[in-house]
């Protein structure tokens, strides 16, 4: 199942995605490629990513929280959007201009 999905580049995406293989619950973060080049949108799943039990995701978020605190701390100027910011997906510039002079309301 689809949780969430954000665009890495113009053919490019990374989803998260929860599955159940022999009656136990994965979480797999991949990259997604349209393999139509732009033409048709045909989303196909790389190898470029992660597979692991939904058991280790604690492991996980803590392991990205450090990671996040890691980068802060090396660049202290350094922005990273909160969720809430970016609305749970990833916007072009001409998005975050247009959202920046919104009401307060996420477009999408």
């Amino acid at each position: 199942m689809l949780i969430y999905k954000f665009i890495k580049n113009a053919l490019e995406e990374i989803r998260i995605e929860t599955s159940t293989y022999q009656g136990k619950e994965y979480l797999s973060i991949r990259t997604w490629f349209d393999a139509s080049r732009g033409q048709n949108t045909d989303w196909q799943p790389s190898q470029k990513g992660i597979t692991l039990s939904v058991d280790l995701l604690q492991e996980l978020l803590k392991g990205l929280k450090l990671a996040e605190k890691g980068l802060k701390k090396e660049d202290p100027q350094l922005s990273l959007p909160d969720q809430e910011e970016s609305g749970g997906e990833r916007k072009t510039k001409k998005e975050r201009k247009d959202f920046a002079g919104s009401s307060g309301e996420i477009p999408f």
